[in-house]
């Protein structure tokens, strides 16, 4: 239900658009995401609003590339492009959390749900509470510790 918070054993997908990911200059492959993916914005009246994610769980597949893809496909309904040569950036919720507490902040995954183009819901949209806008060194530990995968 919106504004639940997700707690762990469960994972998250940040969507990173291909001017925030290094890539393989061979394979294209992704190799990291900038810590740019994991600094929130700041609403119109000044409110940090979260770091936009997705709950894995809620389009659970066999194989994560599946889950990946049914994540993707969802997203293309959203408001906004999804790049061919963006990425996914995978975490856990448990290490969320933690990477928040070493760095002295109190972080949760919570429901969002996304209103999308055709006026459906997204039900597996959800936000990342609690990182600064200023702080950098959280940003940076949770972006080089979360799995990549292409789009």
């Amino acid at each position: 239900m919106n504004g639940d918070t997700i707690f762990p054993p469960n994972s998250i997908a940040r969507y990173c658009p291909p001017s925030k990911v290094e890539h393989d200059p061979i394979t294209l492959e992704p190799l990291a995401v900038s810590l740019e993916n994991f600094k929130p914005k700041i609403s119109e009246i000044g409110t940090n609003k979260g770091i936009s994610v997705n709950w894995l769980e809620k389009h659970a597949k066999p194989k994560i590339k599946d889950t990946i893809n049914s994540i993707r496909e969802r997203m293309e309904s959203y408001p906004y492009n999804i790049k061919k040569n963006g990425a996914f950036a995978i975490a856990t919720v448990k290490y969320i959390i933690e990477a928040g507490l070493r760095n002295k902040s109190k972080l949760s995954v919570v429901e969002n749900h996304h209103k999308l183009i055709d006026g459906s819901v997204d039900d597996s949209h959800a936000l990342i509470i609690g990182i600064k806008v200023d702080d950098e060194l959280l940003q940076q530990e949770i972006a080089l510790n979360v799995d990549i995968y292409s789009i």
